[in-house]
Parts: structure tokens; C-alpha cells; sequence
């Protein structure tokens, strides 16, 4: 393991793990940090990241966070499933949005931004976020509508999509197996599961269409909670891949040895590969070139790099 991009930790926790990791007090990997989300007040994961509210605080926020060793800059621009938030509407303003990337983009950083109902994408589309986490197109009422409009703003826009589709897929696995375990699999929660699982349908059958618009893609894990909580993976699991535990205090999981990825901006053969943007996701650097580190393709959420 080489290199691991978090996507939003609690207070200080990211900048001080890996300071540890650079004095060698532990183990690690190179990490690219965003440090706290930022959210607004009462926001999806404001309780552990930055709440800030209105165009000057949150690029006083930007700057805050820069200031403390920032790589990048992570915005929640909808709810969540934090219970004081909304999942199926925007959070932020398109002019709070465009302070924050403005404010990042004077320092040569990048943002990135939670998008979990289409109004909160096309105000990230709108503000030039560069990189969408989730990227689901759901309405206020709940209800899932495709957008071809917005997806021909991501491909023109260049910006980055990370869908996180495993987080769904695990949870709906995990509780499954658990409750046939207990006996506890009712008709009722069978026929929840299956709802689910068309729901997964329908947003793998949307990254699919993304992709082959010409959406930038990238994989990412999200954020380890609930059924998709850090265990021990089963070597049957078709997901798992080799690798050593890593002991905690009440359990342990392992981190995988992932095979190489050849980057996309590595010198492939002349038409084999798009076009690279004028980013890099593994280092946060504008442009690609000015960094050394370029020659990894990072994703987003708890990640690894070969």
C-alpha cells in the first residue's frame, strides 16, 4: 500500500495520523487528507465536521482547514443520513459553493463534494466542484430520476464521479446473512431486501450510462458504518483481496494489497486511453504535471493505492 485518500475524519484525527505516519511513530502509507467536512449547521456529518453557513464563513472555513494541512477541500453539499439532515435536498447555495471553490482554487487545491439528490449536483455543476461523491439524482419527494442533462455537465465539466456503489451492495449482503443467521428473516424484511436490491439496480444501470457518456470515473469505498462497518472479510467474499490484519482495540480487518493501477495520465499507447483532465486526484495537484506523485490514480472515501 502506497497511498490512502480520506474523505472527511473528525476534528484533527487525519492531520495528527498522519503526522504520526511522517515521524514514524506508526506505519503507514502516504495520506491525502481533506480533514473535516465542511457542512452547514444541523448538515449530513456537521457533528463532526466544520458547520459553517454563508459565503464568508465557509471560505473562512477553506482557509482554516488549509491552513491546517489540507490537501483538498470536502464540502457536503446535501443531507445525508444524519437525522438532522435531508438526503433529497441541496445544503448549500450555489454562492456558498462557488466561495469554497474559489477560496481552494487560489491556493491550487481541489474540492470535492457529497451529492446525494440532483438539485445538490447541479449546484455543485454550477459552482465548478471538481469531483461528485454518490452522484445520485433524487428528487425532493424522494423518487429517483435519471438526468441526462446533468450528465453531459459532468462530461463537459470534466469533473470526477465516485458513486460509491459497494457501501449499498455490502449493507444489504451483511444484513441479510445476519438476520437468516438469527432466524429473524421474515416475508416482510425478505421483500425489503429485494426492494433494495432493485434499488442497487437502478444505480449500477446509472453509472453504466455515465460511464459510457464519458463521465470521469473513479471507486471508492465510503464511510465504514452500520452493515458496512470494518470487519474481517471472509476469504468466499468474491470482494476480498490477500492482505494482513490490522489489530485495534476491539476487532481487526485487513488491508488489502491491491494489484497496480496504471494511471491515466501514464504515457499509454496513443489512442488506447481519454484524454487526462488537468487534475490529479491521487495528489490534489493543479495541474497534474507540477506534482510527483501523479503517476497513481487515487479514489475517493477511504482508499487504497497500489
Amino acid at each position: 500500500m502506497t497511498t490512502l485518500r480520506e474523505n472527511g475524519a473528525k476534528g484533527k484525527v487525519a492531520f495528527s495520523l498522519r503526522e504520526g505516519v511522517r515521524r514514524q511513530l506508526t506505519p503507514g502509507p502516504r495520506m491525502v487528507i481533506c480533514g473535516r467536512p465542511i457542512a452547514i449547521t444541523g448538515g449530513h456529518m456537521g457533528y463532526f465536521g466544520s458547520e459553517a453557513n454563508g459565503e464568508v464563513a465557509v471560505r473562512a472555513e477553506v482557509r482554516k482547514l488549509l491552513k491546517e494541512g489540507a490537501d483538498y477541500i470536502k464540502i457536503v453539499a446535501s443531507g445525508g443520513s444524519t437525522r438532522t439532515s435531508d438526503p433529497n435536498r441541496a445544503s448549500y447555495t450555489v454562492a456558498e459553493l462557488a466561495a469554497m471553490t474559489d477560496e481552494a482554487r487560489r491556493h491550487g487545491k481541489l474540492t470535492a463534494a457529497h451529492c446525494t439528490s440532483g438539485q445538490s449536483i447541479q449546484n455543485c455543476l454550477d459552482a465548478g466542484v471538481d469531483m461528485i461523491i454518490h452522484c445520485i439524482f433524487t428528487e425532493p419527494d424522494g423518487t429517483y430520476h435519471f438526468r441526462p442533462d446533468l450528465v453531459e455537465r459532468l462530461v463537459a465539466a470534466k469533473a470526477w464521479v465516485n458513486p460509491t456503489l459497494y457501501v449499498m451492495k455490502a449493507g444489504i449482503e451483511r444484513q441479510r446473512e445476519a438476520r437468516e443467521r438469527e432466524g429473524r428473516l421474515t416475508p416482510e424484511l425478505e421483500a425489503q431486501f429485494e426492494a433494495a436490491r432493485r434499488a442497487l439496480d437502478v444505480r449500477v444501470d446509472a453509472v453504466r450510462q455515465m460511464s459510457e457518456a464519458g463521465v470521469l470515473m473513479t471507486a471508492g469505498s465510503d464511510s465504514p458504518w452500520g452493515w458496512y462497518a470494518p470487519r474481517r472479510i471472509r476469504p468466499r467474499d468474491p470482494h476480498a483481496r490477500p492482505g494482513r490484519a490490522v489489530p485495534t482495540r476491539r476487532r481487526s480487518w485487513p488491508v488489502p494489497r491491491a494489484p497496480p493501477i496504471r494511471s491515466a495520465w501514464a504515457p499509454w499507447p496513443a489512442g488506447s486511453f481519454p484524454a487526462a483532465p488537468p487534475t490529479c486526484w491521487s495528489c490534489a495537484a493543479i495541474p497534474p504535471a507540477t506534482s510527483p506523485h501523479c503517476g497513481t490514480l487515487s479514489t475517493s472515501t477511504s482508499q487504497v493505492i497500489a
